[in-house]
């Protein structure tokens, strides 16, 4: 019994050290801002903060890529 409540600390111990660790590994940091344009048609339907044109939208690391057509 000893040796197996002793085998489930260790376990449960290396488990949240694992989730502690990669804990800032999934954080964004701002990188920049993107202007928002004139959408597509069809693309903003029912949603009023959807790209506002002149608005300044916040980027971030964890962001995708923007490719140059996107800007």
């Amino acid at each position: 019994m000893k040796q197996t409540t002793t085998i489930f600390l260790v376990f449960f111990s290396l488990l949240i050290i694992l989730f502690i660790s990669c804990g800032d590994a999934q954080s964004c940091k701002p990188r920049g801002k993107l202007r928002g344009q004139k959408p597509p048609p069809g693309v903003c339907v029912n949603d009023p903060d959807c790209c506002k044109v002149g608005k300044f939208y916040e980027t971030y690391t964890c962001s995708p890529v923007t490719k140059q057509r996107q800007k």
